[in-house]
């Protein structure tokens, strides 16, 4: 898959706008520096940590900060459509969970992984 760097950075200003942040604000969000949020602006994809910062702080997705739109990413993978919309729906529904529900729950598919023939 080909990341197209002006799409991230049109995306990545999207978010800046949507915020109402300046480059020195998103920085101090994301605890980088300014200079840095100018580069990604320009002519830099950020890190996989940054990407994700930006994704909690905007309540996008990183796949939505990569490549657009859901449909473009899911054309460029190779898992089929459905499974890979359901897991992020889910996964999303699973990030709102407070933490003591979300350790329930994760233990809870650890007993029944454990339970499933190997």
């Amino acid at each position: 898959m080909e990341v197209d760097q002006k799409k991230v950075s049109e995306r990545i200003n999207l978010i800046m706008r949507d915020l109402s942040l300046t480059q020195k604000q998103l920085a101090e969000k994301l605890g980088i520096t300014q200079p840095a949020v100018s580069m990604y602006l320009s002519n830099r994809i950020p890190p996989a940590p940054i990407l994700l910062k930006l994704a909690t702080l905007s309540g996008k997705t990183m796949e939505w900060i990569l490549a657009g739109d859901i449909e473009s990413m899911i054309r460029q993978v190779s898992e089929p459509e459905l499974t890979y919309k359901a897991r992020l729906k889910l996964e999303k529904k699973i990030s709102l969970l407070p933490e003591e529900i979300y350790k329930n729950l994760e233990e809870l598919v650890d007993s029944i992984l454990n339970k499933l023939p190997h």
